[in-house]
């Protein structure tokens, strides 16, 4: 089992961070902060970390008046993930929402995809070993990202928030595990390490994600709870109790908020 990191936003707002303020804008105005944020992690026995670039596409930066900032914030955070694993872990950088409703006009495709496409391209230049599509409720969005990504030639991972409805299986917009697979098979032709689940920890559930990802053994997956610190471990002892770990190939564990590196 490879450990992934923890939650980055809680741990930024620890360290003076805001609320309201952008926490990707701290790449450039809080470097020593941001890179101990990584180094925390790598210390406590994280073999990859993420970036702190998860509303670092043009899109959301806009929203805090930087949207002529995007490549110096996500150069920046590679470099400073890079700076905390000194060599010791792989940096996958993050890229995450929109924030704005495809669905609901907010938003274009085209926009969409001008908008990955700067931020992919920004965090491949800064030397990221791979790129991480994270928690996306729109399958739609997701496609546009993941696709944004794939084209850097880089390793990416896609992931999708299961954490709406009664068995919590669903994303926000109410997409379920097989509609997600659906959408990855129609638009993005089974790209490999694509499809990475982040679902609340619960036994039913992530059975029914095992039924839906049916994903090659090679293929990324992360069951992953950011409610309480201690569901990290909940979370791996339900993988390796339904054999996803030696059956399936999941082989990743992390967490979100408020896990930290402890």
């Amino acid at each position: 089992m490879i450990l992934t990191d923890g939650a980055w936003g809680t741990q930024l707002q620890a360290r003076g961070l805001d609320f309201g303020d952008c926490p990707d804008e701290w790449n450039l105005t809080h470097p020593d902060e941001v890179a101990a944020v990584a180094a925390s992690y790598v210390d406590a026995g994280s073999e990859i970390i993420l970036t702190n670039t998860f509303r670092a596409s043009r899109i959301p930066l806009a929203g805090y008046g930087l949207a002529d900032k995007v490549t110096a914030i996500n150069k920046m955070g590679v470099a400073l993930s890079k700076r905390g694993a000194a060599g010791r872990a792989k940096v996958f950088a993050s890229i995450g929402p929109s924030g704005k409703m495809l669905a609901s006009g907010e938003v274009s495709a085209e926009g969409l995809r001008e908008s990955f496409t700067e931020q992919a391209g920004a965090l491949a230049e800064a030397g990221a070993d791979g790129l991480v599509v994270e928690t996306m409720s729109d399958p739609d969005e997701a496609c546009i990202a993941v696709a944004a990504a794939k084209a850097t030639g880089l390793l990416v991972v896609g992931c999708m928030v299961y954490d709406t409805g009664r068995g919590k299986d669903r994303t926000m917009m109410g997409t379920t595990p097989e509609q997600s697979v659906t959408f990855r098979d129609t638009y993005l032709r089974l790209l490999p390490l694509l499809h990475f689940t982040y679902s609340a920890i619960n036994p039913v559930a992530v059975k029914s994600l095992m039924t839906a990802v049916g994903l090659p053994a090679g293929d990324l997956r992360r069951p992953l709870s950011g409610l309480k610190p201690d569901h990290l471990a909940k979370g791996i002892a339900i993988i390796q109790a339904l054999g996803l770990d030696r059956r399936y190939g999941w082989r990743l564990a992390g967490g979100a908020l408020p896990l930290a590196a402890e």
